[in-house]
């Protein structure tokens, strides 16, 4: 079990590339080992980029949670209906989630009140997200069932990185596309199936899900 969250700095290029803040208002993720709230700042007057490495069962959860944000979702995958379904799941009426093919334009406005996520679930396939021109309140977050060298750059080039606990295969990956040093990996590879890391903020953290009931029900139990 992870007991605490060691900081850990980036220097240069990498630590500007990851200053995605944890802010006092946004999505809330989880709890520290301390039980406070944590809450990502992932819809910003900037594009972001947010990469995801992890399970079904996380990446619902936090889509489901971004919808309830006011999120419309814009989903680029092989199979799209898991993450349509998620509409009707959060109370909408089918009109927040919707497929686009991988060469299709898309222009939606966006603010604060109403912004868009991309997403691009690659599931465990060997394709490399392209990256789509984003406005204000536009995020892209690609979703890897799994990490190799092949589908890395997502990792390397993203301003926040979220994820569940890595194989070892992944953790190589993990470590030589993050700088990743021995204690964070050491904790990395001690979470839970109901954790998930957070890498950037100058600052990695190590956030308990803390599922709700409804959650819980929908989704089931916690799994990577």
């Amino acid at each position: 079990m992870v007991t605490g969250a060691p900081e850990h700095l980036f220097a240069g290029e990498t630590a500007q590339r990851l200053a995605v803040p944890v802010e006092p208002a946004g999505l809330v993720l989880g709890r520290d080992a301390a039980g406070d709230l944590v809450r990502l700042r992932l819809f910003r007057p900037e594009p972001t980029r947010v990469t995801f490495v992890g399970g079904s069962w996380a990446a619902q959860l936090l889509v489901f949670r971004l919808l309830a944000l006011g999120a419309r979702v814009a989903v680029r995958a092989a199979a799209p209906q898991r993450w349509i379904a998620l509409d009707e799941t959060a109370g909408g009426v089918g009109d927040r989630v919707f497929p686009v093919r991988d060469n299709q334009p898309l222009e939606l406005p966006a603010d604060d009140q109403r912004p868009v996520l991309h997403l691009y679930d690659i599931g465990t396939g060997e394709a490399v997200p392209p990256r789509p021109a984003l406005g204000p309140w536009q995020t892209q977050l690609t979703v890897l069932a799994k990490l190799t060298l092949t589908v890395s750059r997502p990792v390397a080039e993203a301003d926040l990185v979220l994820l569940q606990r890595p194989s070892e295969p992944e953790t190589a990956v993990a470590t030589a596309s993050l700088g990743l040093s021995r204690d964070t990996v050491a904790l990395m590879q001690a979470m839970r199936d109901d954790m998930i890391a957070v890498v950037g903020g100058r600052a990695d953290r190590y956030v308990w899900l803390s599922a709700t009931s409804i959650e819980q029900r929908l989704f089931g139990p916690p799994q990577r």
